[in-house]
This record gives structure tokens, C-alpha cells and sequence, in this order.
């Protein structure tokens, strides 16, 4: 008979690796979307025999899904496949969330560290074997996304097993602060702390390779972030007589006290330093002038200009509808969008254009249930997504399922068992 650890921890271990290999499907499903199901209904059960379930959280997303729903299908613009949009935000979404927010009533912090970090190593160590181990084709089409670029099908190696690029920045850049934050601030490490060392070191050059720039740009921004928010809290929680002793009374302003602004400041000068000089010297830099001024004018630049355009003529309503965007941008020769891709480049823009302002509302909802300014870990992970969102369209279900983590170590009243016996209070 198998243990509720053991289920718990092969259920959500399961999930996060599935993740990374979103081409094995059982029929039209994704695994990790089923094992998310499989999971939901074990967790809500269990919830429901305890007397436990969250129905408040349950009734934001389903509810809020409902009102986006019910607004693209009366939008009179042609859509493409918008059923499958429905499913995801009355089902798939809420769902994932959800499992996310019960990890930790399901898994004690320690074990959940446990699966976050084999999850990691497993992220590397596929990516390493598609990048250096010359697979046969047989095999690599069963857990690769190949694409066809005019000369024949191929894929990109620096991708892994993931999807693209992309989804290596926001999966594993956001799995990575997730581990990383964790075991820094509540000091909980395996046995031997170098072998977690390395596996964010080999998770880093990882991301480097893949030559996806906004994870990088969305750590930057989270160092900027992060002393601003250390001002705010100075200006309006203490003065300059506040005591030692009153800084102590206040454990949110207590930890952003001893946090050096110098210091992150001068990180994320050195993470833009480092990216100009690479950029500059390297044989196949990350980007050039030439390729960004094209990307202006013939992608994401030409994206955001029309979708603007639209959001204005609708009166800054948006709500053309999900879908709209794949039949719309149809044959208009703009790069990343029109068929077989339905997504602006950017958050804000694509759920604003085809959900309604109200998209963004909600979406805006699900990020703040995840932020806790009681942990860095429930901050930073909050923050990636928004920032990295700025550029990409990332509404997924790994952005409710690593949310709905957030949520759960934001959620915890008791913090004994993550601060060593401190208690906290939100």
C-alpha cells in the first residue's frame, strides 16, 4: 500500500516533470494536464473529507473564468478554436491553482523542497542529454517539439525538451527562485548544501544557453524591484528615530531592513553589464541591432502597435474575444502571431485585447494571491511572472499551478515550521 507521502510526492513531482515535456500526450491531453486532474481530484477529496476545501479561492477563479467566458462569446468577431480557451479557464486553470495552493497542507516544507529540486535536476539533465547526446530521430520526436522552417523539420537543441526557449525562461526561471529563495531564507538544505549549489549552477548555464533574454530581464527587474519596495516600507512603516527595538515589532519591515540596496543595485547593473559585454564579443550573441530593429518592425513592435490600435477602438474595452487574435492577425505577415499562433507577446496587451479589461483584473488577482510580502520567496516569484509577462504571453498552466504555490506558502498562518519557531504574522 503506497503512503500519502510517497503519493503526494510522485503526483506533484510528476506534474512539474511533465512540464518540460509538453509533446508526450495521451490523445489531445497534455500528461502533466492529466496527472494535474488526477491530482485535483485526490487533493479535493481529501479536502472535502477534512473539511478543508478553499472555496473562497475556488469560487475567485472559477467565477472570474465564468464572467471572461461568458464576455468572449458574445463578442461578434471571428475566433479560432475558443472552446479549447473555455476549458482551460473554467477547468484546466482553476484546477492547476489549486493543486499549487494545497502542496503544502499535502506535503510537509521539506519534502516539497525535495520535489522542486528533483524536478530541477531533471529539467538539466534532459536538457543536457538533447544538447550533447546525438539521439535518432525516432526518439527525439516522441519528447521534442520540432518546427518547420521552410528548409525542413528541425528543432532548436538549446530548447530541451520544452517547447521553446520561452518556456525554459518561465518554467525554470520561476522554479529556480522558487528553490533557491526557499532554502536561502527559511535555511532548510539538503545534507551535503554543495549539491544544491551545483544544480543551480548547471540550471543557470542551462538558461544561459537557451539565449532567452527575459528571464534575465525579470530577475533584473525583481533586484530593482526589491529596494524600491524597501523605500516604500521605510517611508511609511518607520522614520529615521524608529528604535531597533520598534523595527523588531514589525517583522516585514525587520527583514527589509537588513537588505543592502547597494548591493542589489549593484547586481542588476552587473547582470546588464554582462549581458551587453557577452553580446558584444560573442561569435552568436543573444541579440543584435539588426535582429532587434527587426522585431520592432515585423514582430513583438508590430504586435503591440496593432493590438493597441484595436484595444483603442474598442474604448479600451478589449473583450474581442479568445481566439480573435489567431483569425485576426491572419495573413497580416507579422511575426510570432496570425495562424497557429494565438498570443501577443505580452500579457497585458493579449488578455486586455482578447479578454476584456477585466482579463486583466483577474489575471492581476491571481498574481496578488500569490504575493505575501512576509517571505522574499512569495515576492520574487509573483514578481518574475509580472515581469516577465511584460513581453510574453505566459497565461498557462504553469503560471496557476506555480501561483497557486506561492499561494500556499503565502497562505500558512503557523510559520514554526518554515522560520524556526518564529511566529508570523501576515
Amino acid at each position: 500500500m503506497i503512503s500519502r507521502k510517497t503519493l503526494y510526492f510522485s503526483l506533484y513531482l510528476g506534474i512539474l516533470v511533465f512540464l518540460a515535456l509538453p509533446v508526450v500526450k495521451i490523445g489531445p491531453a497534455r500528461i502533466e494536464q492529466l496527472l494535474v486532474l488526477v491530482t485535483f481530484g485526490i487533493v479535493f477529496l481529501d479536502d472535502l473529507l477534512k473539511r478543508e476545501v478553499d472555496f473562497m479561492i475556488l469560487a475567485y477563479l472559477v467565477g472570474g473564468a465564468l464572467v471572461l467566458v461568458l464576455i468572449s462569446m458574445s463578442s461578434p468577431y471571428e475566433k479560432v478554436a475558443e472552446t479549447g480557451y473555455y476549458i482551460k479557464f473554467l477547468f484546466i486553470y482553476p484546477v492547476g491553482f489549486y493543486v499549487g495552493a494545497r502542496i503544502l497542507s499535502k506535503v510537509d516544507f521539506k519534502t516539497f523542497l525535495d520535489i522542486v529540486d528533483w524536478a530541477l535536476l531533471f529539467y538539466f539533465v534532459s536538457w543536457f542529454v538533447v544538447m550533447y547526446i546525438p539521439l535518432p530521430e525516432s526518439v527525439l520526436e516522441r519528447i521534442i517539439h520540432f518546427r518547420e522552417f521552410g528548409w525542413g523539420r528541425e528543432f532548436l537543441p538549446y530548447q530541451g525538451t520544452f517547447y521553446e526557449a520561452g518556456a525554459i525562461g518561465v518554467i525554470v526561471g520561476s522554479i529556480l527562485l522558487l528553490s533557491v529563495m526557499s532554502r536561502v531564507e527559511f535555511d532548510i538544505w539538503p545534507r551535503k548544501k554543495y549539491y544544491a549549489w551545483l544544480l543551480y549552477g548547471g540550471i543557470v548555464y542551462m538558461m544561459f544557453l537557451s539565449k532567452n533574454k527575459t528571464v534575465w530581464l525579470a530577475y533584473m527587474l525583481i533586484l530593482l524591484f526589491l529596494v524600491i519596495m524597501k523605500g516604500y516600507l521605510k517611508l511609511t512603516r518607520s522614520s529615521f528615530y524608529t528604535s531597533p527595538d520598534k523595527l523588531r515589532e514589525d517583522p516585514v519591515l525587520y527583514k527589509f531592513h537588513h537588505i543592502n540596496g547597494t548591493y542589489l543595485i549593484g547586481a542588476a547593473i552587473f547582470l546588464v553589464a554582462a549581458f551587453f559585454i557577452y553580446n558584444s564579443l560573442a561569435s552568436h550573441p543573444f541579440i543584435t541591432a539588426e535582429e532587434f530593429n527587426y522585431k520592432m518592425q515585423h514582430e513583438r513592435g508590430a504586435q503591440f502597435r496593432e493590438a493597441w490600435d484595436l484595444i483603442v477602438k474598442s474604448n479600451f474595452w478589449g473583450g474581442y474575444g479568445f481566439g480573435f487574435v489567431e483569425s485576426y492577425f491572419k495573413g497580416k505577415h507579422i511575426m510570432g502571431v496570425g495562424a497557429g499562433s494565438g498570443s501577443i507577446n505580452s500579457v497585458l496587451l493579449d488578455s486586455w485585447l482578447q479578454g476584456s479589461i477585466l482579463a486583466v483584473v483577474y489575471l492581476s488577482g491571481i498574481v496578488w494571491l500569490g504575493f505575501d510580502k512576509r517571505h522574499f520567496v512569495t515576492i520574487v516569484v509573483p514578481a518574475f511572472f509580472l515581469f516577465f509577462g511584460l513581453t510574453n504571453p505566459i497565461v498557462a498552466e504553469e503560471l496557476f499551478l506555480i501561483l497557486g504555490i506561492s499561494y500556499s506558502i503565502a497562505s500558512i498562518r503557523d510559520q514554526r515550521e518554515l522560520t524556526g519557531g518564529v511566529r508570523i504574522d501576515r
